[in-house]
């Protein structure tokens, strides 16, 4: 009993030493709220979560509540590798075999990163883990009332932390049916005639007879029963579902989806906003076996990546001399394990393959990983056994090394004891707020979340009014039947709400879209927008940027989407604030920060070029004609292929005096999109202003195709065609 104690130890001061001190990005700062408040997350509701963390948290009653949330991550995680470990003895695993497969799992920086954090897939682990132990456990008693109660009771409990812990149960399921086919009876001398047809051993004669035994009335009633007795204690588990429309009734500060009808606890069960069977609303654009083959390809990379390939080359070895080193398992076990929770996983929900998309999938890979571990595992004691007793227990200890190192190595990524960056970002939008004042947040979930914790779990700013635009994570400003509206009602609703209270000065905006409310300015306040009705407010935004704080680990940025997604929107709105005091230059170069920072994500492009678009707008309007090619350079090295930013360019090279950069930038715009009018009109007016009158024609000939209805072009074709039959031109 000392190992499992042993591990568990170990890796819950790891842990703890690697915690994060507050919210972090992500869904931390929504589980936080949660826990603090008894509320309710997102679909499908994680009570199991949330009432555990919340019993951790107050029997613990130190720090703030998203650090004791990441506390019960780190115990969560902890507990997962000393079942594991004690489920991979209870396999026929020798000791350094099975400290390598806990080491595999316990050392990768997902796990040490999820063990870290507000999360719920610590304790997914936890109840994966529980399953792979009762396989274990009891091997030769599967069938039994006991074992049938216990992993009834872990699916149930499971299923009610998340959903995907179903994907575990195709393993069961396996071991189940080789169970059954091993409890026929013992051969006794009436089989002898069935031995001698076979002329082998008693296990090839007990494979003829494992049909009949299997389907005999006492095997089914037998079987039937411990069906039942699994069912029961599965729903025994699910019944922790009772707690989203009992908690919902009594109205907590975050109350998703408001599951008190049957049709609204339904709708949040079964996750459908998101897509019952999949994990993103929109999938990958291939199709078919190609499609399987990129999501295999994508697990295998980051497996690779995040396992090491001692653990991969040793799963390999594990796989073939499984069954020869007689564990108590089949091999089907960990293989379905790492199958179905993997790539078949990917393959069902196809999901795309952008960096946000991709960042997300990353934690579910983990339960796959155990069925990966076993067989790394197996490995090491296949090699330890080709080897000298003595020879092979050293070579063994000696590669528990290899995943310690690794995880000394990728320290950067999981190490979150200094990451105080959701937590500064959530307190800066706090400090952009007049006393009295309402936000509204137009998307955004790290805007969302880290705002729920400070405010619902750690009580900061009572005096705010805060609403999101979706009227799902705050309270509802819109109306009770606002939710079953259609979506351009939703819009026509959310104008006229907000109109009445951006007259009163006292609402602010988080979002990118500085033209949200029609009828209003959006100035430029810090990390957010005050809509009034003419530009202003410059000197309150120069004022928030002297007082934010921004405390951010590098290593962590470059390691993970959410926070350098999330961190690159200082810069963006740092130069909308510039923009709006005419600090061209600038604001130019924080773009270029924010670019540099995080072009992988999914909002960094457009809205980098829309904003250094205007720059260039309101550079041309005063003849900063420098200023005005500086920011559509970047924008070109941003967006390269957009023929909007192209054909710009070409104007500000046209006033800096340089027609045939011009010229070359607007022929590359016709190029890259040749139904863009605007590139044949601008060559035409350069060519124009050459006298080049035939090719002047003949762009603005094309510019009139593109768009028919466009007289004035047509007209100025035919005057250009004139010019050149004049002079002469061929």
């Amino acid at each position: 009993m000392f190992e499992p104690v042993l591990v568990f130890l170990g890796f819950f001061a790891a842990g703890l030493w690697s915690a994060a001190p507050s919210v972090t990005f992500g869904d931390a700062g929504e589980y936080a709220a949660s826990v603090a408040t008894l509320g309710l997350p997102h679909a499908p509701g994680y009570p199991i979560y949330v009432l555990m963390s919340r019993a951790l948290g107050t029997f613990l009653s130190a720090g703030n509540w998203a650090y004791r949330a990441n506390v019960f991550s780190a115990l969560c995680g902890a507990l997962a590798l000393a079942i594991f470990a004690d489920a991979a003895k209870r396999a026929g695993l020798s000791r350094p075999a099975r400290i390598f497969a806990a080491l595999v799992l316990g050392c990768c920086a997902l796990w040490r990163y999820e063990s870290a954090v507000t999360e719920v897939f610590a304790l997914h682990m936890l109840f994966a883990a529980a399953a792979v132990w009762v396989v274990f456990r009891f091997r030769d008693k599967l069938w039994g009332e006991k074992p049938m109660a216990a992993a009834g009771l872990v699916f149930g409990l499971g299923m009610a932390n998340h959903q995907t812990i179903v994907l575990i149960f195709p393993a069961l399921a396996a071991e189940l049916c080789f169970a059954a086919a091993g409890a026929a009876p013992a051969l006794s001398e009436r089989d002898e005639p069935v031995k001698a047809r076979f002329g082998a051993s008693e296990r090839s004669a007990r494979a003829a007879l494992t049909t009949s035994d299997f389907f005999a009335e006492e095997t089914l009633r037998r079987i039937f029963r411990a069906a039942a007795v699994f069912g029961l204690f599965f729903v025994l588990g699910l019944c922790a579902y009772i707690y989203l429309p009992a908690r919902a009734a009594h109205v907590p500060p975050l109350d998703w989806d408001q599951p008190t009808t049957w049709a609204r606890f339904w709708h949040m069960f079964f996750r459908r906003d998101y897509g019952s069977f999949s994990l993103t609303v929109q999938g990958a654009q291939a199709r078919g076996v190609h499609a399987w083959a990129l999501q295999l390809a994508r697990y295998a990379r980051y497996s690779l990546r995040e396992l090491g390939w001692p653990a991969a080359a040793l799963a390999v070895i594990g796989t073939a001399a499984w069954t020869k080193l007689k564990l108590r398992s089949s091999l089907a076990f960990p293989l379905l394990i790492l199958f179905i929770a993997g790539p078949f996983f990917l393959m069902l929900g196809n999901p795309p393959f952008d960096a946000q998309t991709s960042s997300a999938l990353q934690r579910f890979y983990l339960a796959s990983w155990m069925g990966v571990a076993l067989l790394a595992g197996a490995g090491v004691e296949a090699v330890a056994t080709l080897l000298p007793r003595r020879a092979g227990s050293v070579a063994a200890w000696t590669l528990c090394l290899c995943p310690l190192l690794a995880a000394l190595g990728s320290a950067g990524a999981w190490n979150e004891r200094g990451d105080f960056a959701s937590y500064d970002y959530g307190r800066a939008i706090l400090h952009s707020l007049p006393p009295g004042s309402s936000l509204y947040i137009d998307g955004g979930d790290d805007t969302f979340y880290s705002l729920a914790f400070l405010t619902q779990a750690q009580g900061l700013r009572p005096d705010l009014d805060i609403h999101d635009r979706g009227g799902l994570v705050f309270a509802n400003p819109y109306g009770q039947d606002f939710l079953d509206l259609p979506d351009n009602m939703k819009e026509t609703r959310r104008d006229a709400v907000e109109s009445v209270l951006a007259r009163t000065g006292r609402l602010y905006y988080a979002t990118l879209n500085p033209q949200l409310l029609p009828g209003f300015v959006l100035n430029p306040a810090g990390l957010l927008y005050h809509p009034a009705a003419k530009p202003g407010g410059a000197s309150v935004d120069h004022a928030l940027w002297a007082i934010y704080p921004e405390r951010w680990e590098m290593s962590l940025l470059q390691n993970h989407y959410r926070d350098r997604g999330l961190v690159a929107f200082y810069p963006v709105m740092r130069a909308a604030g510039l923009a709006a005091r005419e600090k061209f230059p600038q604001a130019v170069t924080s773009l270029e920060e924010a670019w540099l920072l995080a072009s992988d994500a999914l909002w960094t492009q457009k809205q980098i070029v829309y904003q250094l678009g205007m720059i260039a707008y309101d550079a041309a309007q005063k003849s900063l004609w420098p200023q005005a090619q500086s920011a559509l350079e970047l924008a070109r090295a941003v967006y390269p292929d957009d023929a909007d930013v192209l054909c710009n360019l070409g104007v500000a090279y046209e006033h800096l005096g340089q027609p045939e950069t011009a010229e070359a930038l607007y022929l590359e715009a016709a190029v890259k999109n040749p139904d863009w009018a605007e590139a044949y009109y601008d060559l035409g007016e350069l060519y124009w202003k050459q006298k080049r009158w035939k090719k002047s024609a003949a762009a603005l000939a094309q510019a009139s195709r593109l768009v028919p209805g466009n007289a004035t072009w047509a007209n100025f074709a035919r005057e250009a065609a004139q010019r050149a039959t004049r002079a002469g031109q061929k």
